[in-house]
């Protein structure tokens, strides 16, 4: 089987791993009508991520959810690479039609909404890549919930953190420090408002450390311990 096969294999696996569950297809109704209602935002970036990444997280945490779902993939054919970014290819998948008909429901339709698109893909597929690597650690419940928490509270600027932290200056500025590496909501409206390659650099960076963390979570631990029994 070619690593093309193999990859279309395991995105199929992952659309249906996740569409079976209700929540999942809940939060991407929740993300359509949402946008799909709030028509005078013109389907703004900072709310198509807010929920793209409930929706990125709820979908995210099943397809290497322990049970069933790690089973088969530490037993694939094709190799932890190819398991891993065949199962983030099928999320992506669901990502990128509930995305469109949010965008496309929302009004944006000039010419700046592929660009639109991509940036919002971009942003949420930041969250789902770290909580697809969680979920094989903590469970899918564990990794969905904070991948959720990360995306309600990523809202929040660093500055703003700042001001809410502002009695406690240890905690403030620690806190301040990692918010500001760290692929959250704040951070797509600075790209959607500002531009430039900083941004989109760091969501990026998230997304390879993501795959990465996932497939050493793949490796079967003789693999791991330097092939040791």
């Amino acid at each position: 089987m070619t690593i093309a096969a193999q990859v279309k294999a395991e995105a199929v696996l992952a659309l249906h791993l996740a569409l079976r569950h209700r929540a999942v297809r809940l939060t991407g109704l929740l993300l359509v009508v949402a946008l799909g209602l709030a028509r005078d935002q013109g389907g703004g970036l900072s709310g198509l991520v807010l929920l793209g990444g409930v929706l990125a997280a709820t979908a995210a945490a099943r397809p290497l959810a322990p049970g069933p779902a790690f089973h088969t993939a530490r037993r694939a054919a094709a190799n932890a690479v190819v398991t891993v970014l065949g199962r983030l290819a099928g999320v992506t998948l669901l990502l990128l039609v509930a995305t469109l008909l949010a965008t496309l429901m929302g009004g944006a339709r000039n010419p700046a909404s592929i660009g639109h698109v991509v940036m919002a893909m971009t942003a949420i597929l930041a969250i789902a890549a770290p909580v697809l690597a969680l979920a094989p650690l903590i469970g899918a419940s564990g990794a969905a919930g904070m991948g959720i928490l990360a995306t309600l509270f990523g809202q929040l600027s660093p500055t703003a953190l700042s001001v809410m932290l502002e009695r406690w200056p240890l905690v403030r500025d620690g806190a301040v420090r990692g918010w500001n590496v760290t692929p959250l909501g704040w951070r797509a409206d600075r790209w959607e408002a500002q531009g430039g390659w900083a941004d989109a650099s760091l969501f990026v960076l998230w997304i390879g450390l993501g795959v990465a963390a996932a497939t050493w979570a793949l490796l079967p631990p003789r693999d791991i311990e330097g092939g040791a029994q």
